[in-house]
């Protein structure tokens, strides 16, 4: 069964770029997170492919992966007509369960790179 959680970002002028984590988004309130009157913007969803790296790090879309021996960075989102998981490559899309062995998480498209 897949497991669905998240992680969100948001930008605050106190604490700039900030994210949270599966656990803490569920100890938010609803109106909290949902509130459309928030001055500093809207929080970020990153949903979870169900996968992990060749580290056991978690998968979510958005991130910034390197795939096998090729140190370029592939950013994971969710192909528009199948809506599965997938990278970009120079041939075109491949399926993220298709090449999940190879991969290793190296940050996401709102940090940059982290290793």
């Amino acid at each position: 069964m897949q497991i669905i959680k998240f992680r969100a970002w948001k930008e605050s002028a106190i604490k700039g770029l900030q994210m949270y984590s599966w656990k803490e988004i569920q100890e938010l309130s609803m109106n909290a997170f949902f509130q459309k009157s928030d001055p500093q913007g809207k929080y970020k969803l990153m949903q979870f492919t169900g996968l992990h790296d060749k580290n056991l790090k978690e998968i979510y879309i958005g991130d910034l992966v390197y795939c096998g021996e090729y140190e370029f960075p592939y950013e994971v989102m969710i192909n528009d007509f199948s809506q599965i998981p997938v990278i970009d490559s120079e041939l075109g899309q491949e399926f993220l369960y298709k090449v999940n062995g190879k991969l290793k998480v190296v940050g996401n498209v709102h940090e940059g790179f982290t290793e």
